[in-house]
């Protein structure tokens, strides 16, 4: 999977995020665009997003994509709850519930993980 294909797949999203979500089973198929724009909407559902994933002291995030994670403070992240074991900085796909919080640095944390998926990108 290349670059161009991640970048098309991520702006395909889009117009989901401005319509509507996908919903399938119980789980909401969002985007972290619409939770940084919208965060109460999804307050307490299961929700599928992806996004670049970084680990370390105190910090499981996940940004939109690698170069939101090197310039951003964090308020435009989601907090992780628990480290993933996946390799470090790398883009995931996560079903989890969905909390918004204003408490700290993020907008919102995902936490109940049932699904946990690497999304490989070849340079």
């Amino acid at each position: 999977m290349n670059r161009n294909f991640i970048l098309l797949f991520l702006l395909a999203t889009i117009p989901f995020a401005a319509k509507g979500d996908i919903q399938v089973n119980d789980v909401t198929y969002t985007s972290l665009i619409k939770l940084i724009s919208l965060p109460d909407a999804l307050e307490g559902k299961r929700i599928h997003v992806s996004g670049y994933y970084i680990n370390g002291f105190e910090c499981s995030l996940l940004y939109l994509n690698k170069e939101a994670s090197e310039v951003s403070n964090g308020q435009e992240a989601l907090w992780i709850n628990g480290p993933l074991k996946v390799p470090k900085d790398h883009y995931v796909a996560l079903i989890g519930t969905y909390h918004h919080r204003e408490d700290f640095n993020q907008f919102g944390e995902l936490d109940d993980l049932t699904y946990v998926g690497v999304i490989k990108v070849h340079p």
